[in-house]
């Protein structure tokens, strides 16, 4: 109900390389934000960490029934939270 007060809102599952790295870097930028106000080292920072959960979330797109999904929640245009 607080989601239709500011507009329009959607549940999204990445199906496509487009749309995994969408939401994955929406992610990681969330995480990247989160981190530093807490001050805490990013786990995701690292070049290879990326690029590893990139590969297993497209990789994983190949399967009859994907073993790693990635959702979005889209609030009025904008993505406000990622979970995979």
């Amino acid at each position: 109900r607080k989601f239709e007060a500011v507009g329009a809102f959607r549940r999204i599952e990445a199906r496509t390389r487009d749309e995994v790295d969408r939401l994955l870097d929406a992610f990681l930028e969330m995480k990247e934000m989160r981190f530093a106000k807490m001050g805490i080292a990013n786990v995701f920072g690292d070049k290879q960490v990326r690029d590893f959960f990139r590969a297993l979330f497209t990789d994983a797109l190949a399967e009859e029934k994907p073993s790693f999904l990635l959702h979005g929640l889209d609030v009025a245009g904008k993505l406000r939270a990622v979970t995979g």
